[in-house]
This record gives structure tokens, sequence and C-alpha cells, in this order.
């Protein structure tokens, strides 16, 4: 994940997931909504990969409990959408460069 090897790095606590996120309040705002919302679908969030680049990661996941109700842990799924989000950056940006096509008035 990020080019880290996931069982290797982050696994054994040698990169901390938090160090991973691009902006720290990302992961504050991430672990506060689904400890509020018990949890999260879809959320779309930047990265810093391994060699100092920006990648994005989509997280599905929901919060563990004890009887107390006190968070355990956390179970979930992370998708790498870096190569979406890129495709849809340049996607824009043509938008952009393209020329806009007026229409007359009574064409729908």
């Amino acid at each position: 994940m990020h080019g880290y090897s996931v069982q290797g790095e982050m696994l054994k606590g040698r990169v901390k997931i938090r160090q991973a996120f691009f902006n720290e309040e990302d992961a504050e705002a991430l672990l506060k909504e689904v400890n509020t919302k018990s949890s999260v679908q879809g959320r779309e969030i930047k990265f810093k990969q391994r060699d100092g680049s920006v990648g994005w990661q989509e997280f599905s996941m929901l919060v563990k409990r004890n009887e107390a109700g006190e968070v355990i842990g956390y179970e979930g799924i992370v998708r790498d959408i870096t190569k979406r989000k890129r495709a849809e950056g340049i996607h824009l940006q043509a938008e952009r460069c393209l020329p806009r096509r007026v229409l007359p008035p009574h064409v729908p």
C-alpha cells in the first residue's frame, strides 16, 4: 500500500498509518466519523506514497466495540483509487480546454 510492504512495514509498526495520510486532519476526521457513526462507506482520502507522490485511497470501515462500548479495533477495506483520481483530473483539464459550444435559443 502506497509503495510500502503492508505485511513488512505497516503491520509491524515501522510506518505509522497516520504518517501515510497527506493531512493528519484527514486521519482525525476519518476516525471521528467512524467512531460517531460506527461505519464509513466510500470515503476518499489523499495519501503520501513512499516516494513522496500523492495517492488516493477509498475507505469503507466499521468500528469494533466491546460489551462496555469501548473501541477495540476497526475492520474494513481500503482500495487504491489513485489511477481513477488521476484520470478524473485529466478529464477535467481537457473539459476546461475545450471551447464551449453556444447554441441558438431555439435549439434544445
